[in-house]
């Protein structure tokens, strides 16, 4: 007895000879079909980037200048300026909404740094030290805001506090709302 056996393979709905008949017919009819409804795939030009926001070996040519002739040039105090801004977008820092007091507590660190001639350009990276700066200025601030931020909650805290005390507010809010809603409809 013969086992049927099942082809994988899928069978051939049109022949050869059908297809070249066929084709040349179709053809003109679907192809504006088709361009009407496919849109044509254009490829996006790609913007040309920098590879880098702030050149580090620029940063550190422009830093051993400014040491030479005390004279911050524009160059460097935007890569200065840049250095805050750009970290400030990192995802542990672009949901703060103090965030521009958190990059001018940053700018004011890094220029800090750059007049006490504290960057050494020939040891290291200046960029790192900039970024580590602006890194822990936003922490300060973040600890800063925090704590002011405690602060008011705990004077709020106290106030309610002391205006219940003195029978000002009722110490429930049901009570409160509940004299206002007591009405009665059946007399």
């Amino acid at each position: 007895m013969k086992k049927n056996k099942l082809s994988t393979k899928p069978k051939k709905l049109v022949s050869k000879k059908v297809k070249k008949i066929i084709e040349p017919i179709i053809e003109p009819i679907i192809e504006p079909i088709i361009e009407e409804v496919v849109e044509p795939v254009v490829k996006k030009e790609k913007k040309n980037k920098e590879r880098f926001y702030v050149n580090p070996d620029r940063l550190d040519e422009l830093i051993r200048e400014y040491y030479k002739t005390d004279k911050l040039s524009d160059e460097l105090a935007e890569m200065v300026v840049k250095i805050p801004n750009n970290l400030s977008f990192a995802p542990n820092f672009v949901n703060y909404s103090y965030r521009d007091e958190m990059i001018g507590d940053a700018i004011i660190k890094c220029l800090n740094a750059l007049k006490n001639r504290n960057v050494k350009p020939d040891k290291g990276s200046s960029f790192w030290y900039f970024s580590m700066i602006a890194f822990n200025a936003f922490r300060n601030r973040i600890k800063k805001e925090k704590q002011d931020h405690k602060t008011i909650l705990e004077y709020q805290s106290e106030v309610y506090n002391s205006m219940i005390e003195r029978g000002l507010l009722s110490s429930n809010l049901n009570e409160q709302e509940g004299d206002h809603q007591e009405t009665d409809y059946d007399a």
